[in-house]
Protein backbone atom coordinates (compact mmCIF):
# COMPACT_ATOMS: atom_id res chain seq x y z
CA UNK A 1 0.00 0.00 0.00
CA UNK A 2 1.20 3.58 -1.06
CA UNK A 3 2.51 5.64 2.02
CA UNK A 4 1.96 9.14 0.26
CA UNK A 5 0.35 10.06 -2.83
CA UNK A 6 3.68 10.62 -5.20
CA UNK A 7 4.45 7.00 -4.52
CA UNK A 8 1.62 5.52 -7.14
CA UNK A 9 3.65 7.09 -9.46
CA UNK A 10 6.76 5.74 -8.91
CA UNK A 11 5.51 2.63 -8.59
CA UNK A 12 3.91 2.54 -12.14
CA UNK A 13 7.12 3.73 -13.01
CA UNK A 14 8.62 0.60 -11.59
CA UNK A 15 6.31 -2.02 -12.94
CA UNK A 16 5.11 -0.77 -16.30
CA UNK A 17 7.70 2.14 -17.41
CA UNK A 18 6.96 2.36 -20.89
CA UNK A 19 3.01 2.19 -20.45
CA UNK A 20 1.47 5.77 -21.73
CA UNK A 21 0.31 7.38 -18.63
CA UNK A 22 -1.27 10.55 -20.11
CA UNK A 23 -1.92 12.25 -23.67
CA UNK A 24 -2.84 15.87 -24.13
CA UNK A 25 -2.41 18.05 -27.44
CA UNK A 26 -0.21 15.50 -29.17
CA UNK A 27 1.95 14.73 -26.21
CA UNK A 28 2.41 11.66 -24.44
CA UNK A 29 4.20 10.60 -21.35
CA UNK A 30 5.12 7.13 -20.27
CA UNK A 31 5.11 6.28 -16.31
CA UNK A 32 8.72 6.77 -16.24
CA UNK A 33 8.31 9.70 -17.97
CA UNK A 34 5.95 11.59 -15.64
CA UNK A 35 7.84 10.07 -12.79
CA UNK A 36 11.21 11.70 -14.14
CA UNK A 37 9.40 14.99 -14.53
CA UNK A 38 7.41 14.65 -11.40
CA UNK A 39 10.94 14.43 -9.40
CA UNK A 40 12.62 17.22 -11.07
CA UNK A 41 9.70 19.33 -10.66
CA UNK A 42 9.34 18.50 -7.09
CA UNK A 43 13.47 18.81 -6.13
CA UNK A 44 13.40 22.51 -8.04
CA UNK A 45 10.25 23.85 -5.68
CA UNK A 46 12.14 22.47 -2.57
CA UNK A 47 15.36 24.80 -4.27
CA UNK A 48 13.70 27.28 -4.80
CA UNK A 49 13.08 27.46 -0.88
CA UNK A 50 9.69 26.24 -0.46
CA UNK A 51 9.20 23.81 2.36
CA UNK A 52 7.05 20.92 3.77
CA UNK A 53 3.34 22.09 3.93
CA UNK A 54 3.92 25.67 1.83
CA UNK A 55 0.78 26.01 -0.62
CA UNK A 56 1.27 25.96 -4.48
CA UNK A 57 -1.89 27.58 -6.03
CA UNK A 58 -2.43 26.19 -9.23
CA UNK A 59 -4.75 28.29 -12.25
CA UNK A 60 -4.56 26.29 -15.89
CA UNK A 61 -6.46 24.96 -18.17
CA UNK A 62 -6.11 21.00 -18.51
CA UNK A 63 -2.50 20.07 -19.59
CA UNK A 64 0.14 17.53 -18.93
CA UNK A 65 2.04 19.90 -16.48
CA UNK A 66 -1.20 20.43 -14.32
CA UNK A 67 -1.26 16.92 -14.11
CA UNK A 68 2.74 16.95 -13.41
CA UNK A 69 1.69 19.53 -10.47
CA UNK A 70 -0.44 17.04 -8.69
CA UNK A 71 2.35 14.90 -8.47
CA UNK A 72 5.50 16.85 -7.94
CA UNK A 73 3.76 19.11 -5.47
CA UNK A 74 2.57 16.00 -3.28
CA UNK A 75 6.58 14.30 -3.39
CA UNK A 76 7.75 17.54 -2.29
CA UNK A 77 5.67 17.77 0.60
CA UNK A 78 3.39 21.19 -0.30
CA UNK A 79 0.12 21.63 -0.47
CA UNK A 80 -1.36 22.21 -4.19
CA UNK A 81 -4.76 24.51 -4.29
CA UNK A 82 -6.47 24.33 -7.48
CA UNK A 83 -7.94 27.50 -8.95
CA UNK A 84 -10.76 27.82 -11.14
CA UNK A 85 -9.64 29.19 -14.41
CA UNK A 86 -12.81 30.73 -14.62
CA UNK A 87 -12.77 32.96 -11.40
CA UNK A 88 -11.69 37.00 -11.99
CA UNK A 89 -8.90 39.28 -10.19
CA UNK A 90 -10.76 39.70 -6.14
CA UNK A 91 -11.69 36.34 -6.29
CA UNK A 92 -8.32 34.57 -7.43
CA UNK A 93 -6.54 36.96 -4.41
CA UNK A 94 -9.07 35.47 -1.87
CA UNK A 95 -7.91 32.32 -2.68
CA UNK A 96 -4.23 32.87 -2.46
CA UNK A 97 -4.66 34.88 0.87
CA UNK A 98 -7.00 32.26 2.32
CA UNK A 99 -5.03 29.19 1.41
CA UNK A 100 -1.57 31.40 1.86
CA UNK A 101 0.20 30.41 -0.46
CA UNK A 102 3.54 31.22 -1.44
CA UNK A 103 3.86 30.22 -4.98
CA UNK A 104 1.59 30.51 -8.05
CA UNK A 105 1.85 28.43 -11.09
CA UNK A 106 -0.67 30.41 -14.21
CA UNK A 107 -1.35 28.90 -17.60
CA UNK A 108 0.35 31.91 -19.74
CA UNK A 109 -3.47 32.99 -20.72
CA UNK A 110 -4.18 33.67 -17.42
CA UNK A 111 -0.94 36.10 -16.26
CA UNK A 112 -2.53 39.33 -16.78
CA UNK A 113 -5.33 38.55 -14.76
CA UNK A 114 -3.30 37.49 -11.78
CA UNK A 115 -1.03 40.46 -12.22
CA UNK A 116 -4.27 42.87 -12.03
CA UNK A 117 -4.30 41.90 -8.24
CA UNK A 118 -1.15 40.83 -7.52
CA UNK A 119 -0.62 43.46 -4.93
CA UNK A 120 -3.13 42.58 -3.27
CA UNK A 121 -1.39 39.22 -3.00
CA UNK A 122 1.47 39.79 -0.22
CA UNK A 123 2.04 35.86 0.15
CA UNK A 124 3.25 35.19 -3.07
CA UNK A 125 7.11 34.82 -3.22
CA UNK A 126 7.43 32.45 -6.61
CA UNK A 127 5.80 33.24 -9.71
CA UNK A 128 5.50 30.48 -12.32
CA UNK A 129 4.37 30.56 -15.96
CA UNK A 130 3.33 27.61 -18.10
CA UNK A 131 5.00 29.37 -21.13
CA UNK A 132 7.71 31.08 -22.00
CA UNK A 133 9.00 33.89 -19.07
CA UNK A 134 7.44 36.98 -18.38
CA UNK A 135 8.93 39.47 -16.01
CA UNK A 136 9.42 38.30 -12.89
CA UNK A 137 7.17 35.39 -13.65
CA UNK A 138 10.01 32.07 -14.04
CA UNK A 139 9.36 29.68 -17.62
CA UNK A 140 7.59 26.21 -16.12
CA UNK A 141 10.36 24.60 -18.29
CA UNK A 142 13.20 26.15 -17.22
CA UNK A 143 12.05 25.34 -13.41
CA UNK A 144 12.00 21.68 -14.41
CA UNK A 145 15.56 21.44 -15.81
CA UNK A 146 16.43 22.83 -12.33
CA UNK A 147 15.97 19.96 -10.42
CA UNK A 148 17.72 16.14 -10.03
CA UNK A 149 15.67 13.18 -11.27
CA UNK A 150 16.15 11.64 -7.66
CA UNK A 151 13.40 11.27 -5.28
CA UNK A 152 13.22 14.53 -3.37
CA UNK A 153 14.38 13.97 0.35
CA UNK A 154 11.11 15.62 1.70
CA UNK A 155 9.46 12.48 4.62
CA UNK A 156 5.42 12.38 3.44
CA UNK A 157 3.08 10.60 5.53
CA UNK A 158 -0.87 9.65 4.39
CA UNK A 159 -1.79 11.75 7.32
CA UNK A 160 -0.16 15.15 5.84
CA UNK A 161 -2.33 17.87 3.94
CA UNK A 162 -2.32 17.43 0.01
CA UNK A 163 -4.82 19.69 -1.51
CA UNK A 164 -6.79 22.21 -0.22
CA UNK A 165 -9.96 22.43 -2.94
CA UNK A 166 -12.34 25.54 -2.47
CA UNK A 167 -16.25 24.64 -2.63
CA UNK A 168 -18.77 27.26 -2.38
CA UNK A 169 -20.74 27.35 -0.08
CA UNK A 170 -24.07 29.47 2.01
CA UNK A 171 -21.93 31.35 3.23
CA UNK A 172 -20.03 34.83 0.70
CA UNK A 173 -16.74 33.13 0.69
CA UNK A 174 -16.01 29.60 0.02
CA UNK A 175 -14.53 26.96 1.98
CA UNK A 176 -11.48 25.74 1.67
CA UNK A 177 -11.38 22.00 1.72
CA UNK A 178 -8.17 20.35 3.48
CA UNK A 179 -7.73 17.26 2.13
CA UNK A 180 -4.31 14.37 2.98
CA UNK A 181 -2.69 12.43 0.78
CA UNK A 182 -5.00 9.29 3.01
CA UNK A 183 -8.02 10.75 1.81
CA UNK A 184 -7.19 10.91 -1.90
CA UNK A 185 -5.64 7.09 -1.98
CA UNK A 186 -8.73 6.04 -0.04
CA UNK A 187 -10.84 7.64 -2.72
CA UNK A 188 -8.76 5.75 -5.18
CA UNK A 189 -8.97 2.29 -3.74
CA UNK A 190 -12.78 2.76 -3.67
CA UNK A 191 -13.33 3.97 -7.01
CA UNK A 192 -11.26 1.32 -8.34
CA UNK A 193 -13.17 -1.16 -7.09
CA UNK A 194 -16.93 0.13 -7.19
CA UNK A 195 -16.16 1.34 -11.23
CA UNK A 196 -14.10 -1.89 -11.85
CA UNK A 197 -11.46 -0.10 -13.18
CA UNK A 198 -8.39 -1.50 -13.91
CA UNK A 199 -4.96 -1.05 -15.71
CA UNK A 200 -6.15 -1.52 -19.23
CA UNK A 201 -8.57 1.22 -18.54
CA UNK A 202 -7.74 4.42 -20.57
CA UNK A 203 -10.33 7.35 -19.40
CA UNK A 204 -11.23 10.57 -21.06
CA UNK A 205 -11.15 13.45 -18.77
CA UNK A 206 -12.87 17.11 -19.89
CA UNK A 207 -13.52 18.00 -16.58
CA UNK A 208 -11.37 20.65 -15.20
CA UNK A 209 -8.91 19.63 -12.95
CA UNK A 210 -9.49 22.14 -10.46
CA UNK A 211 -12.61 20.60 -10.27
CA UNK A 212 -13.31 17.17 -8.38
CA UNK A 213 -15.10 15.43 -10.89
CA UNK A 214 -11.55 15.51 -12.80
CA UNK A 215 -9.30 14.60 -9.94
CA UNK A 216 -11.01 11.61 -8.59
CA UNK A 217 -11.05 9.99 -12.07
CA UNK A 218 -7.77 10.77 -12.79
CA UNK A 219 -5.88 9.60 -9.13
CA UNK A 220 -7.85 6.45 -9.38
CA UNK A 221 -6.35 5.33 -12.56
CA UNK A 222 -2.78 5.95 -12.10
CA UNK A 223 -3.56 4.07 -8.63
CA UNK A 224 -4.14 1.20 -10.89
CA UNK A 225 -1.82 1.97 -13.74
CA UNK A 226 -4.29 2.99 -16.17
CA UNK A 227 -3.86 5.86 -18.54
CA UNK A 228 -5.92 9.12 -19.42
CA UNK A 229 -6.24 11.33 -22.38
CA UNK A 230 -7.05 15.62 -21.06
CA UNK A 231 -9.00 17.95 -23.56
CA UNK A 232 -8.18 21.50 -22.37
CA UNK A 233 -11.65 22.23 -22.86
CA UNK A 234 -15.25 20.85 -23.93
CA UNK A 235 -15.39 20.71 -27.96
CA UNK A 236 -18.06 18.58 -29.07
CA UNK A 237 -16.47 17.28 -32.34
CA UNK A 238 -13.13 16.64 -30.45
CA UNK A 239 -14.81 14.84 -27.46
CA UNK A 240 -16.79 12.40 -30.15
CA UNK A 241 -13.59 11.88 -31.92
CA UNK A 242 -11.18 11.45 -28.64
CA UNK A 243 -13.68 8.97 -27.82
CA UNK A 244 -13.77 6.74 -30.68
CA UNK A 245 -9.86 7.50 -31.73
CA UNK A 246 -8.09 6.77 -28.23
CA UNK A 247 -10.83 3.78 -27.96
CA UNK A 248 -11.59 5.42 -24.59
CA UNK A 249 -13.30 3.21 -21.82
CA UNK A 250 -14.08 5.54 -19.11
CA UNK A 251 -15.69 8.96 -18.95
CA UNK A 252 -17.15 11.21 -15.92
CA UNK A 253 -18.81 14.00 -17.01
CA UNK A 254 -22.24 16.03 -16.47
CA UNK A 255 -25.64 15.36 -18.00
CA UNK A 256 -25.63 19.04 -19.60
CA UNK A 257 -22.71 17.64 -21.68
CA UNK A 258 -24.17 14.18 -22.33
CA UNK A 259 -26.69 16.68 -23.69
CA UNK A 260 -24.43 18.50 -26.15
CA UNK A 261 -22.85 15.39 -27.52
CA UNK A 262 -26.06 13.99 -28.69
CA UNK A 263 -27.11 17.13 -30.53
CA UNK A 264 -23.74 16.46 -32.47
CA UNK A 265 -25.10 15.23 -36.31
CA UNK A 266 -22.21 13.64 -36.90
CA UNK A 267 -22.22 11.35 -33.87
CA UNK A 268 -23.45 8.08 -35.11
CA UNK A 269 -20.10 8.01 -37.40
CA UNK A 270 -18.19 7.59 -34.14
CA UNK A 271 -17.34 3.74 -32.43
CA UNK A 272 -18.12 4.06 -29.28
CA UNK A 273 -18.08 0.18 -28.43
CA UNK A 274 -14.87 0.43 -26.28
CA UNK A 275 -16.85 2.55 -23.84
CA UNK A 276 -16.95 0.54 -20.82
CA UNK A 277 -19.06 3.42 -18.79
CA UNK A 278 -20.00 6.98 -18.72
CA UNK A 279 -20.77 8.43 -15.51
CA UNK A 280 -22.84 11.58 -15.03
CA UNK A 281 -23.29 13.28 -11.64
CA UNK A 282 -24.29 17.01 -10.55
CA UNK A 283 -27.58 16.80 -11.61
CA UNK A 284 -30.07 13.92 -12.63
CA UNK A 285 -30.31 13.37 -16.20
CA UNK A 286 -33.42 14.00 -17.89
CA UNK A 287 -35.19 10.86 -19.00
CA UNK A 288 -35.79 11.78 -22.70
CA UNK A 289 -31.71 12.76 -22.54
CA UNK A 290 -30.89 9.24 -20.83
CA UNK A 291 -33.24 7.21 -23.28
CA UNK A 292 -30.90 9.14 -26.47
CA UNK A 293 -27.79 8.44 -24.91
CA UNK A 294 -28.27 4.78 -24.38
CA UNK A 295 -29.46 4.17 -27.83
CA UNK A 296 -26.09 5.96 -28.95
CA UNK A 297 -23.45 4.89 -26.06
CA UNK A 298 -25.60 1.69 -24.89
CA UNK A 299 -26.50 1.02 -21.89
CA UNK A 300 -23.77 2.31 -19.93
CA UNK A 301 -24.45 4.39 -17.47
CA UNK A 302 -23.32 5.44 -13.70
CA UNK A 303 -25.36 8.03 -11.77
CA UNK A 304 -22.74 9.03 -9.07
CA UNK A 305 -23.78 11.34 -6.21
CA UNK A 306 -20.23 12.67 -4.31
CA UNK A 307 -18.57 16.37 -3.78
CA UNK A 308 -15.99 17.59 -2.90
CA UNK A 309 -15.59 17.12 0.70
CA UNK A 310 -15.84 13.23 0.16
CA UNK A 311 -13.58 13.17 -2.38
CA UNK A 312 -15.63 11.86 -5.18
CA UNK A 313 -18.40 9.87 -5.52
CA UNK A 314 -20.02 8.30 -2.74
CA UNK A 315 -22.73 6.13 -4.14
CA UNK A 316 -23.38 4.70 -7.65
CA UNK A 317 -26.39 3.85 -9.53
CA UNK A 318 -25.35 0.84 -12.35
CA UNK A 319 -25.77 0.07 -15.63
CA UNK A 320 -28.17 -2.47 -14.93
CA UNK A 321 -30.03 0.03 -12.55
CA UNK A 322 -31.06 2.50 -14.85
CA UNK A 323 -33.69 0.42 -16.82
CA UNK A 324 -34.57 -2.00 -13.84
CA UNK A 325 -38.36 -2.13 -14.17
CA UNK A 326 -41.15 -2.81 -11.45
CA UNK A 327 -43.95 -4.97 -11.29
CA UNK A 328 -46.07 -2.50 -13.43
CA UNK A 329 -43.24 -1.94 -16.00
CA UNK A 330 -42.30 1.29 -14.93
CA UNK A 331 -38.37 1.99 -14.39
CA UNK A 332 -38.08 2.09 -10.75
CA UNK A 333 -35.03 3.18 -9.51
CA UNK A 334 -33.67 6.28 -12.38
CA UNK A 335 -34.30 8.59 -10.32
CA UNK A 336 -31.91 6.97 -7.44
CA UNK A 337 -28.24 7.81 -6.90
CA UNK A 338 -27.46 4.52 -6.34
CA UNK A 339 -26.33 2.91 -3.50
CA UNK A 340 -23.44 3.36 -0.72
CA UNK A 341 -19.88 2.64 -2.28
CA UNK A 342 -18.35 -0.07 0.09
CA UNK A 343 -17.03 0.81 2.42
CA UNK A 344 -18.27 4.58 2.60
CA UNK A 345 -21.31 5.31 5.06
CA UNK A 346 -23.84 7.06 3.82
CA UNK A 347 -27.34 8.13 5.89
CA UNK A 348 -30.48 10.31 5.88
CA UNK A 349 -30.99 11.55 9.32
CA UNK A 350 -32.51 13.96 11.15
CA UNK A 351 -31.61 17.17 12.67
CA UNK A 352 -30.32 15.55 15.85
CA UNK A 353 -28.61 12.59 13.79
CA UNK A 354 -31.31 9.95 13.84
CA UNK A 355 -31.78 7.47 10.80
CA UNK A 356 -34.91 8.80 8.80
CA UNK A 357 -37.26 5.58 8.16
CA UNK A 358 -37.37 4.78 4.53
CA UNK A 359 -38.68 7.33 2.37
CA UNK A 360 -38.39 10.05 4.82
CA UNK A 361 -37.04 13.03 3.91
CA UNK A 362 -33.73 13.50 5.50
CA UNK A 363 -29.81 15.07 4.77
CA UNK A 364 -27.28 12.87 3.50
CA UNK A 365 -24.06 12.08 5.77
CA UNK A 366 -21.12 10.28 4.40
CA UNK A 367 -18.47 9.09 6.48
CA UNK A 368 -15.20 7.27 5.47
CA UNK A 369 -11.43 7.46 5.12
CA UNK A 370 -12.14 9.56 1.87
CA UNK A 371 -14.07 12.01 3.65
CA UNK A 372 -12.17 15.47 4.83
CA UNK A 373 -11.59 16.02 8.74
CA UNK A 374 -11.64 20.19 8.17
CA UNK A 375 -12.30 23.26 6.30
CA UNK A 376 -8.81 25.45 6.54
CA UNK A 377 -9.27 28.27 9.29
CA UNK A 378 -12.93 27.56 9.44
CA UNK A 379 -13.12 25.79 13.45
CA UNK A 380 -17.15 26.61 14.03
CA UNK A 381 -17.64 25.63 10.38
CA UNK A 382 -15.71 22.37 10.66
CA UNK A 383 -17.72 21.67 13.78
CA UNK A 384 -21.24 22.26 12.39
CA UNK A 385 -20.40 20.22 9.33
CA UNK A 386 -18.47 17.09 10.97
CA UNK A 387 -20.37 15.61 13.66
CA UNK A 388 -18.77 12.24 15.13
CA UNK A 389 -16.74 11.76 11.95
CA UNK A 390 -20.04 12.19 9.64
CA UNK A 391 -20.11 15.08 6.67
CA UNK A 392 -23.22 16.51 7.12
CA UNK A 393 -23.44 17.23 3.31
CA UNK A 394 -26.59 20.00 3.39
CA UNK A 395 -28.11 17.76 0.57
CA UNK A 396 -32.02 16.53 1.20
CA UNK A 397 -32.43 13.17 0.20
CA UNK A 398 -34.12 9.60 1.55
CA UNK A 399 -33.55 5.80 0.87
CA UNK A 400 -35.76 3.06 0.23
CA UNK A 401 -35.99 -0.58 1.47
CA UNK A 402 -33.47 -1.92 -0.74
CA UNK A 403 -30.97 0.88 0.66
CA UNK A 404 -30.65 2.97 -3.06
CA UNK A 405 -30.50 6.81 -1.88
CA UNK A 406 -32.31 9.47 -3.93
CA UNK A 407 -31.95 13.09 -3.66
CA UNK A 408 -34.48 15.25 -3.14
CA UNK A 409 -33.10 18.88 -3.04
CA UNK A 410 -30.29 20.98 -1.14
CA UNK A 411 -30.41 22.36 1.97
CA UNK A 412 -27.63 24.44 1.49
CA UNK A 413 -28.68 27.17 -0.81
CA UNK A 414 -26.27 26.17 -3.91
CA UNK A 415 -26.84 26.85 -7.56
CA UNK A 416 -25.23 24.17 -9.70
CA UNK A 417 -25.12 25.39 -13.27
CA UNK A 418 -23.61 23.52 -15.47
CA UNK A 419 -22.06 20.96 -12.99
CA UNK A 420 -20.38 24.32 -10.79
CA UNK A 421 -21.87 25.17 -7.29
CA UNK A 422 -22.52 28.96 -6.85
CA UNK A 423 -23.25 30.37 -3.65
CA UNK A 424 -26.61 32.38 -4.44
CA UNK A 425 -25.33 34.68 -0.88
CA UNK A 426 -21.85 35.39 -3.24
CA UNK A 427 -24.07 36.80 -5.92
CA UNK A 428 -26.14 38.75 -3.30
CA UNK A 429 -23.23 40.36 -1.80
CA UNK A 430 -22.62 41.58 -4.81
CA UNK A 431 -26.13 42.84 -6.05
CA UNK A 432 -26.34 45.01 -2.72
CA UNK A 433 -23.46 46.90 -3.53
CA UNK A 434 -25.61 48.70 -6.21
CA UNK A 435 -26.65 51.69 -3.91
CA UNK A 436 -30.45 51.46 -5.26
CA UNK A 437 -30.58 47.45 -4.54
CA UNK A 438 -32.90 47.58 -0.91
CA UNK A 439 -33.04 43.58 -0.81
CA UNK A 440 -32.29 40.95 -3.37
CA UNK A 441 -32.87 37.35 -3.74
CA UNK A 442 -30.90 34.99 -5.80
CA UNK A 443 -32.36 31.81 -6.79
CA UNK A 444 -31.67 28.55 -9.32
CA UNK A 445 -34.01 28.16 -11.88
CA UNK A 446 -34.00 25.49 -14.74
CA UNK A 447 -32.00 25.53 -17.85
CA UNK A 448 -32.57 23.16 -20.46
CA UNK A 449 -28.69 23.18 -21.68
CA UNK A 450 -27.11 23.82 -17.76
CA UNK A 451 -29.24 22.29 -15.39
CA UNK A 452 -30.12 25.84 -13.50
CA UNK A 453 -28.87 29.20 -14.44
CA UNK A 454 -28.79 32.14 -11.94
CA UNK A 455 -31.88 34.07 -11.70
CA UNK A 456 -32.23 37.61 -9.72
CA UNK A 457 -34.89 38.68 -7.75
CA UNK A 458 -34.64 42.51 -6.22
CA UNK A 459 -36.37 45.06 -4.39
CA UNK A 460 -35.26 49.11 -5.52
CA UNK A 461 -35.23 51.51 -2.84
CA UNK A 462 -37.89 54.15 -2.62
CA UNK A 463 -36.79 56.97 -4.82
CA UNK A 464 -34.37 55.24 -6.73
CA UNK A 465 -33.74 54.05 -10.05
CA UNK A 466 -31.92 51.26 -10.88
CA UNK A 467 -31.60 49.66 -14.16
CA UNK A 468 -30.94 46.31 -15.38
CA UNK A 469 -27.67 46.89 -16.87
CA UNK A 470 -26.47 48.45 -14.05
CA UNK A 471 -26.96 45.07 -12.14
CA UNK A 472 -25.36 42.89 -15.19
CA UNK A 473 -22.57 45.37 -15.18
CA UNK A 474 -21.50 45.11 -11.51
CA UNK A 475 -21.93 41.64 -11.53
CA UNK A 476 -19.29 40.99 -14.40
CA UNK A 477 -17.12 43.18 -13.16
CA UNK A 478 -17.03 41.28 -9.33
CA UNK A 479 -18.25 37.52 -11.00
CA UNK A 480 -16.91 34.91 -13.18
CA UNK A 481 -19.07 34.50 -16.05
CA UNK A 482 -20.87 31.55 -14.90
CA UNK A 483 -22.04 32.95 -11.94
CA UNK A 484 -23.64 35.67 -13.32
CA UNK A 485 -27.30 36.26 -13.22
CA UNK A 486 -28.95 35.07 -16.62
CA UNK A 487 -32.64 37.01 -15.61
CA UNK A 488 -33.54 39.66 -13.36
CA UNK A 489 -36.80 40.55 -11.68
CA UNK A 490 -37.67 43.63 -10.37
CA UNK A 491 -40.42 43.09 -7.37
CA UNK A 492 -42.17 45.59 -4.88
CA UNK A 493 -41.19 43.11 -1.90
CA UNK A 494 -39.55 39.62 -0.98
CA UNK A 495 -41.45 37.33 0.91
CA UNK A 496 -40.44 36.36 4.64
CA UNK A 497 -40.75 34.42 7.90
CA UNK A 498 -41.72 35.85 11.07
CA UNK A 499 -38.08 36.63 12.06
CA UNK A 500 -37.70 38.50 8.99
CA UNK A 501 -36.10 35.76 6.64
CA UNK A 502 -36.44 35.60 3.03
CA UNK A 503 -38.75 33.01 2.23
CA UNK A 504 -37.05 31.59 -1.30
CA UNK A 505 -39.20 29.14 -1.50
CA UNK A 506 -42.07 31.31 -1.39
CA UNK A 507 -40.20 33.36 -4.38
CA UNK A 508 -40.54 29.80 -6.31
CA UNK A 509 -44.12 29.64 -5.75
CA UNK A 510 -45.08 32.69 -7.02
CA UNK A 511 -42.74 32.76 -9.86
CA UNK A 512 -44.36 28.98 -10.71
CA UNK A 513 -41.17 27.14 -10.23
Amino acid sequence: MDRNFGEMIERNAGIRPDKVAVKCKGLSLTFEDLNNRTNRLSNSLLKMGLGKGDRVAVLSRNCSQYVELYWAIAKAGLIIVPINFRLIGKEISFLVNDSGAKAFVSGKEFVSGVESVRGEMPVLTHLIVIGPPSGDWMSYDELIQMGGEDLPPSIVRVEDVLCIMYTSGTTSFPKGAVITHGNWLASARYHCGAFNIGEGDTCLIVNPLFHVAATWPLYSHFYIGGSVVLLPSFDLEEVLSTLDKEKITTFNTVPTIINELLQSPTIREFDFRHLKWIGYGGSTMPLDVLGAAVEIFGNKFFHVYGLTESNGAVTRLPPEDHLRKDASGNLSKIRSCGRAIDPIGVRIVDESGRDKKPHEIGEIVVKGDCVINEYRGLPEVTAQTIQHGWLRTGDLGTIDEEGYFYVVDRKKDIIISGGENISSREVEDVIHRHPGVLEAAVIGVTHPKWGEAVKAVIVKKKGCEVIREEIENLCRKNLAGFKCPKSIDFVDSLPKSSTGKILKREIRKHLGL
